[in-house]
């Protein structure tokens, strides 16, 4: 994942604008204060460098209950997101033994800029029922939120 270069942290937000779980991705021009506590997970995170791109998959603390909850994503070399989608974990319900979480799961697939080094991933939630939460990455080695976490 080092292949890309980039001084950058461009700092994007997806809100959830539908009871349907339809995401509108547009940019954020503020990293948020607070997200410490963990809820939720980032699952994958798959780099194209042909493409240009870095897919990301998880669940976070979101629920339909909520008009807008927030997902907000930084991610250093990001130019853009490309596509957005909340998707049904129900492996997440089972776990946690909550029905409000039915559609907590998300793909995000983001565009970086060519030579860019993508160092910082870093996903935060913000809905009214559950706060501001912190996303970590389930995978040692993946990269990680260092922002929030430091």
């Amino acid at each position: 994942m080092k292949a890309f270069k980039s001084a950058t942290l461009c700092i994007l937000m997806i809100t959830a604008c539908s009871r349907s779980g339809a995401f509108e991705p547009r940019l954020d021009p503020s990293a948020p204060q607070s997200a410490r506590e963990i809820g939720g997970s980032v699952d994958v995170v798959r780099l194209d460098p042909l493409a240009n791109t870095v897919t990301i998959e998880g669940w976070g603390l979101i629920t339909n209950k909520t008009k807008a909850p927030q997902l907000r994503l930084y991610v250093s070399g990001a130019t853009a997101i490309t596509s957005a989608e909340r998707m049904a974990r129900p492996d997440v319900v089972d776990a946690v033994g909550n029905k409000d979480l039915e559609t907590s799961g998300f793909r995000i697939v983001v565009a970086i800029a060519p030579g860019a080094i993508v160092d910082e991933i870093c996903l935060t939630t913000d809905d009214r029922h559950y706060g501001p939460r912190l996303l970590p990455s389930v995978s040692p080695d993946a990269i990680s939120c260092t922002s929030l976490t430091k």
